[in-house]
């Protein structure tokens, strides 16, 4: 997985269990042994953290991206993150798992709800009312609200949701996938 923030910084988490984060002329600001492979990273929106999974000491983990130092972890899903969204207030982190668990933590690392879409999410959005959009391999794209209660779900008919990264318009109102 990777991310790139809006100075050029790329987040990278790699097969060989490292997080690495150059700067935009790819100099190495930092690495971190997270001790397994690293499939996802994400730039929160001011880009000063960075989130991650798994960790050493959980699930999910979320460092300073400037220096790659731990902030908090997250354990609780014993499977591998797949996706994650800040939210746009930077507040909350909606993250999804291998095996269709989607956590909504707060900025203190504290799990607020969990549901499950039945497989990793493929697309994965929050809004500014921290209502969440989520589909995957699974052919639905499900809503939930704040509290975690489903809103609805829509069959995708024929294919796979596979296409899935800043696919909200920004007031909210719009959802597009890929299939």
């Amino acid at each position: 997985g990777f991310d790139v923030a809006e100075d050029g910084s790329v987040a990278a988490g790699c097969h060989d269990n490292h997080i690495y984060v150059t700067n935009a002329e790819g100099g190495l600001l930092w690495k971190l042994d997270v001790g397994k492979m690293s499939r996802h990273v994400q730039f929160s929106p001011d880009d000063r953290l960075l989130f991650t999974g798994p960790h050493a000491d959980g699930d999910a983990v979320l460092l300073d991206a400037t220096t790659g130092s731990p902030i908090w972890s997250y354990r609780g899903q014993d499977s591998w993150l797949r996706n994650s969204r800040f939210s746009p207030d930077g507040r909350r982190i909606v993250a999804g798992f291998s095996g269709g668990q989607l956590v909504m933590l707060n900025d203190k690392g504290i799990e607020l709800w969990e549901a499950n879409i039945g497989e990793f999410p493929m697309v994965l959005e929050i809004d500014s009312d921290y209502n969440v959009y989520a589909a995957g391999k699974n052919r639905e794209l499900f809503a939930f609200d704040a509290s975690g209660q489903l809103r609805w779900r829509y069959r995708v008919a024929n294919h796979v949701v596979t296409a899935g990264s800043n696919v909200m318009s920004d007031d909210g109102q719009f959802i597009v996938v890929g299939t």
